[in-house]
Formats: structure tokens, C-alpha cells, sequence
């Protein structure tokens, strides 16, 4: 994972390794201060937001996930191949 400065595209990290492998189709969502990005093989990784690399989460959802979470009035709803699901309150 690499994140760069907007302005000025000076990295703030950049080829970082996460326990999170995979290939990745859907595009990556952001809310108060965490990052979620899904994998194509069903791993959802929760970031916090911020200068550093701190994993908050992971889920396994046992298919793939290509479709990009979207989140709505609190929940994130993620389409895996055969389901839908909205987690949150």
C-alpha cells in the first residue's frame, strides 16, 4: 500500500505490506477515520486513517468481493458473489 501527499505527491508511505493479500477490483471507501478496502478473494480490511499503517480489522467473507463497499447513514454494505451485506448499526 502506498499513500501520497496530494500537493505535492511526496510519499507518506509507500510499498508497504499489509497482511492482506489478494488482488483488488473495488475501489477503496473511506468514512470518519477508517479506510475499507475488500479483496477479490472475500477479505475485508478495516485502516485507520491517518500517517500510519494501523489494520483495525479483518473479516473473511468466504467469496469474492469485486463490487466496491459502498457506505450509507452508518453501515457498509458489501456485495460478495452470491450476497449482500450491511454491517453496522
Amino acid at each position: 500500500m502506498s499513500c501520497y501527499a496530494a500537493k505535492t505527491g511526496k510519499p507518506f508511505y509507500q510499498d508497504e505490506r499489509l497482511d492482506a493479500p489478494g488482488d483488488y477490483y473495488a475501489s477503496i471507501v473511506a468514512a470518519g477515520d477508517k479506510v475499507f478496502f475488500a479483496s477479490l478473494n472475500g477479505v475485508v480490511t478495516v485502516l485507520q486513517s491517518g500517517d500510519d499503517l494501523k489494520v483495525l480489522a479483518q473479516a473473511r467473507f468466504g467469496e469474492s468481493i469485486s463490487a466496491t463497499p459502498a457506505i450509507v447513514e452508518g453501515r457498509l454494505y458489501l456485495r460478495t458473489a452470491s450476497q449482500l451485506f450491511a454491517v453496522g448499526k
